[in-house]
């Protein structure tokens, strides 16, 4: 019995090292500049904070904390992705009802623009094991990267969030809806992969208005 009870200790610590062990954007320094809403520029080391609106800017000099009310925009060079990303703060009506500027990520610019909000879902998969229910599994909690995707319209300005479902996909983009569907059939897209939605909506920009 206390040769399981170890067993299984062993395995708790295992798995919360490995769940806490990934590394996200959001937690490094990286280096970029912060454009102000007077004009000044800010370039040194980038540090971001999607959940409060705030960036964070040090260049041996000390370090400056901005909101999203002072800032116009911001990019980075993202390690992790291994490419340039870029943040604009955008008035946006919240869920508690009144208009602030949040920072998004801008992935498309176009008469349609694709903007995303990262965040850090914890989700859970199961783990096999011959130590629980006689070889059965069981569910263990970790973290992953997520987004959640806006859509832009050039001529209302409009911030409309996307639910990843085709229907609405295809009802924002309904002018040419039936050369959209017929591209994301041909490709094999998917409404919920980053890349995929990227190439979606540069197809939409690129057929007549």
């Amino acid at each position: 019995m206390l040769k399981n009870i170890f067993f299984l200790s062993v395995i708790f610590i295992c798995f919360s090292i490995q769940a806490n062990s990934q590394v996200f954007p959001s937690e490094l320094w990286h280096s970029g500049r912060v454009v102000l809403m007077e004009g000044d520029s800010v370039t040194g080391k980038v540090k971001y904070d999607l959940d409060n609106n705030a960036v964070q800017v040090t260049n041996g000099k000390g370090m400056e904390t901005f909101s999203s009310l002072q800032v116009k925009f911001f990019e980075i060079y993202d390690e992790i992705f291994g490419d340039f990303r870029y943040f604009y703060s955008l008035p946006y009506i919240t869920d508690e009802g009144y208009e602030r500027p949040i920072f998004f990520e801008v992935l498309f610019e176009g008469n349609l623009t694709l903007l995303a909000r990262e965040y850090i879902l914890t989700d859970s998969s199961p783990r096999y094991s011959s130590w629980f229910n006689r070889g059965g599994s069981f569910w263990w909690p970790y973290q992953r990267l997520d987004f959640k995707y806006f859509f832009v319209n050039a001529q209302t300005g409009e911030i409309q969030e996307f639910n990843r479902k085709r229907s609405t996909l295809l009802n924002i983009m309904d002018n040419h809806a039936s050369n959209v569907k017929d591209y994301i059939k041909g490709n094999k897209l998917k409404m919920d992969q980053r890349s995929d939605l990227v190439k979606i909506t540069s197809y939409y920009n690129g057929l007549k208005f």
